[in-house]
């Protein structure tokens, strides 16, 4: 038998490595993936989102939560130097800022309603009402 000379001993060593490297990579990788599967060796469809199954109206939902939380005198009421959201127009031609700021931590600036923080509930009918394309319902 001939024998390895040592820089031939180490390349044989990194080569099983990196087959050891691979082996366990396609293992872990296969398990991942199996992970996404469901009984039926399919992957599952994803959830509906919220906003799909929420009924959203600017009218009923979405107004009256403007009104009281940022309408209010010296934020955005009529002639508000700020702004006026309790006209539909103008809210909807802001929507996405209007999401922007009202997703923002409570400590941020920027965030809205100043003074006031919107219930996870609240925040729903106004971010899916945006996200349906802000309908005037």
């Amino acid at each position: 038998m001939a024998r390895l000379l040592p820089f031939q001993k180490h390349k044989k060593f990194i080569s099983l490595k990196k087959n050891l490297l691979l082996s366990v990579t396609l293992a872990a990788t296969a398990f991942v993936l199996q992970g996404c599967l469901n009984d039926k060796g399919e992957v599952p469809k994803p959830p509906e989102t919220h906003c799909d199954s929420l009924n959203v109206s600017y009218n009923l939902n979405v107004a009256p939560i403007v009104q009281a939380k940022c309408g209010t005198i010296g934020c955005h009421d009529a002639g508000s130097p700020n702004g006026d959201l309790t006209n539909y127009t103008h809210l909807s031609g802001i929507s996405a800022t209007v999401a922007n700021r009202i997703q923002r931590p409570s400590s941020d600036p920027l965030y809205m309603p100043q003074g006031d923080v919107l219930t996870q509930d609240e925040l729903d009918f106004i971010l899916c009402w945006i996200d349906k394309g802000a309908p005037n319902n």
